[in-house]
């Protein structure tokens, strides 16, 4: 099946002997290892085996797949895969790559066994024949192939209009539902390879999103995205039904066994039963969440569901609702990444969800949702003592959030709230923060005392947009811009004790636009943004004057110094550039496989390891020294 973009498709049909039942599930391939991962990477496609026993997941990083309570795991990795179905005795899986290869991999070896044929194009979408030794192979050159995989022998070319986009075998076998990216669906005759009908839907220039067969093959229900289901009568190729729905975003479509009645689930959580003789809607449910991706079991008995702003993926009863389980590895996206200052966990977080995990094993220590409830970006930060937790949650109410942490480093209580917070930081004793709140042209800045949870006003500041402490805790430093002199740039600082003016820089160029990261002994100031080809700058803060420039050949992200000082880490984009202290020497590059972007990063004590934090929902650690 094809869906927007191109998006990765897995059909999954895993049969095993009861034996395989209660082993564990065997580990295809090789996990990663450099750099760590923490998190299985954002989910893309979710789909039941047929016997409803497991649930596969498919990510970035590749095919995972788990018992239904998430209690056991395979994982395959495969290069430049583009689809994948399994067959449906569970014992291959075919695999499409963007190179238009498809291979057949035998699950029992781990091991890639034939080699199909190829396409001139990517692979858009495969589906085995019923049978188990026939598949359908969909390209973007505007042709369906069928291949016999016991004799590699190509049976036919289907010759399309446009590209396919979804592949449909009646549950007898005998003919394939095939749908192309110029709105036609058309029956083929897979003995003769005839054309069969085609019908298009008038007036519409949608994509057909998804095509499923009832189980007894009279019928065909498609999904267009236009707010309508359609049931069409596979014998005349004539619409049967039009079932009027809630949402345009249908996510799932599942038959009733006996093929009496149709559910689909939606984008908006909504849940919707039609009888199909009648195509009157029977039953309206819904699941409270925003939801991404969807898969009803085979028995309709369980909805798997990936919740659209945390990653969360539950499995929920069909009937009550209710979550029987949830897994949270497969995040929606990482934006801050924090690493504990004495123990090895870092705090991730994203979209108002905060992950604790275990740096050494990997494992996932907690999981827990901030109080605030509106979702938005979140940056996490620990104190310097590693028990107190902050993150600034930005929304329209600019919240922060901070937690008591217990001695094995995992959150225990909520200890402070503040709304319509723009900016803040840590002093390095980690005893007081610096808040700063934006109201039109006035702003304020707060000082919090995590001791005592009182705070306190420490001065009047027009237009604070960037908030930080000199290492030594004495000063707090603002940058902001001068609303009354043509939006100049400045970076003051500010005595922590006194509230006076101790220093200020002004410029329209390059502070206008700046973020800031204190080199450890609070002598050097680095200046950054996150426009394209940014420039970094270090500034000898004391003598107002710039010791280097550096020309970023992308969009900075991110700059930090490494705790000895002797390294500062850029994020550019999708890499991690290693500089020494001076901007002079490029020490090394750190990239991983796929265009992901890197949000944060953050070092730990000795200087050796960096996490980073990027957009496909991975957390990557990497070795430095």
């Amino acid at each position: 099946m094809y869906f927007n973009n191109l998006r990765l498709f897995i059909v999954v049909a895993l049969a095993l002997t009861i034996a395989a039942l209660i082993s564990p599930i065997r580990v295809i391939g090789q996990i990663p290892e450099q750099p760590m991962r923490l998190g299985r990477g954002q989910a893309q496609d979710i789909e039941w085996s047929p016997d409803g026993t497991k649930l596969t997941v498919a990510s970035r990083l590749g095919l995972w797949v788990y018992r239904s309570s998430f209690e056991d795991v395979a994982y395959l990795e495969i290069d430049n895969l583009k689809v994948a179905s399994w067959s449906p005795d569970g014992s291959q899986i075919a695999v499409g790559d963007n190179k238009g290869a498809v291979y057949i991999w035998d699950i029992s070896i781990g091991k890639r066994e034939t080699f199909v044929g190829t396409h001139d194009e990517p692979i858009t979408s495969l589906a085995w024949n019923p049978a188990g030794h026939i598949i359908a192979i969909g390209s973007e050159d505007n042709t369906v192939r069928i291949w016999d995989i016991t004799t590699l022998n190509s049976l036919m070319t289907l010759e399309h209009s446009g590209l396919p986009t979804n592949l449909s075998w009646s549950p007898q076998g005998d003919m394939l539902a095939t749908t192309s990216a110029d709105n036609v669906l058309q029956w083929w005759d897979t003995s003769t390879g005839e054309r069969l009908r085609s019908a298009q839907i008038e007036g519409s220039n949608s994509i057909f999103q998804r095509v499923e067969w009832s189980p007894n093959g009279q019928f065909l229900v498609s999904d267009i995205g236009d707010g309508r289901l359609r049931v069409w009568n596979s014998s005349t190729g004539k619409i049967f039904h039009e079932l009027e729905n809630s949402s345009w975003l249908t996510k799932d479509i599942s038959w009733s066994p006996d093929g009496k009645e149709v559910s689909a689930i939606f984008f908006d959580g909504q849940l919707q039963t039609w009888n199909i003789e009648s195509g009157n809607l029977i039953r309206t449910t819904t699941t409270n969440q925003l939801i991404d991706l969807a898969a009803w079991k085979p028995n309709n008995a369980q909805i798997a569901i990936v919740e659209h702003d945390t990653g969360a993926i539950h499995v929920m009863d069909g009937a009550s609702l209710q979550i029987t389980y949830s897994y949270y590895e497969h995040q929606a996206i990482v934006e801050s990444v924090s690493w504990h200052p004495e123990q090895d966990i870092i705090a991730a977080g994203g979209y108002g969800v905060v992950l604790l995990w275990d740096s050494t094993s990997g494992n996932l220590l907690q999981h827990m949702e901030a109080i605030t409830p509106e979702l938005g970006r979140i940056q996490l930060d620990w104190n310097a003592q590693g028990n107190v937790l902050s993150a600034k949650i930005s929304n329209d109410r600019q919240a922060i959030e901070i937690w008591n942490v217990d001695s094995s480093g995992l959150i225990s209580t909520r200890n402070f709230s503040m709304d319509y917070v723009d900016q803040y930081a840590w002093s390095p004793d980690g005893e007081t923060i610096a808040l700063s709140s934006n109201v039109g042209a006035s702003g304020i800045v707060w000082l919090y005392d995590s001791n005592t949870n009182s705070l306190e006003q420490l001065l009047g500041v027009a237009g604070p947009r960037r908030i930080g402490w000199n290492p030594k805790g004495q000063f707090v430093t603002v940058e902001r811009l001068d609303l009354n002199l043509d939006l100049l740039g400045h970076i003051d600082e500010w005595d922590a004790d006194t509230g006076s003016s101790t220093r200020s820089l002004q410029s329209s160029s390059p502070f206008a636009e700046a973020k800031l990261a204190w080199n450890p002994t609070g002598t050097l100031l680095t200046l950054y943004d996150a426009s394209p080809n940014s420039q970094v700058y270090i500034i000898d803060f004391n003598n107002d004057f710039i010791l280097q420039k550096f020309q970023a050949s992308g969009s900075v992200q991110n700059v930090t110094w490494s705790p000895d000082g002797t390294m500062i880490a850029i994020a550019v984009d999708d890499e991690i550039q290693i500089w020494d202290a001076t901007l002079e020497n490029k020490l090394m590059v750190l990239v991983d496989q796929g265009d992901v972007t890197v949000l944060d990063m953050t070092w730990n004590k000795n200087s050796d390891y960096i996490a980073s934090a990027n957009d496909d929902g991975i957390v990557r650690v990497w070795t430095i020294k």
